[in-house]
């Protein structure tokens, strides 16, 4: 063999250039259209996520309405605001706590030591008015 037949043509190393793009090419628009894939697949099941939350709340809210039409919450709010009483039914008054902070009295209370200064609210916590 000659070292003739070795030797690769001017058009054939051309070609192999060529070749070589078009393949670079190809995985780039693999790459491209997978990661656009991957995308996609993760808009899919954020907005799926969403989506049961969405019926959850939905299913949440058909539930209450149904409540609130309801005969049993009728009854209640005539009890609680009317004081109605069912044939058969006994009412029990449970006395208040004594523990119980009424949080509007609270509220006037942070009021009435707000504009104090920081000495004088020190002396009324540890002596009292």
């Amino acid at each position: 063999m000659h070292s003739s037949d070795t030797k690769i043509s001017g058009g054939t190393k051309l070609l192999m250039i060529v070749e070589l793009f078009v393949v670079a090419y190809l995985i780039y628009s693999l790459s491209l259209n997978a990661y656009r894939g991957y995308q996609v697949d993760k808009h899919i099941a954020l907005f799926e996520a969403e989506n049961q939350l969405l019926e959850k709340a939905n299913q949440q809210k058909n539930e209450d309405f149904l409540y609130y039409i309801s005969t049993e919450y009728a009854d209640k709010i005539a009890k609680q605001n009317f004081g109605l009483i069912n044939p058969g039914e006994e009412v029990i008054v449970v006395a208040a706590d004594q523990n119980y902070i009424d949080p509007v009295e609270e509220q006037v209370n942070v009021a009435r030591y707000q504009d104090d200064s920081n000495p004088k609210k020190w002396k009324n916590f540890i002596f009292g008015e």
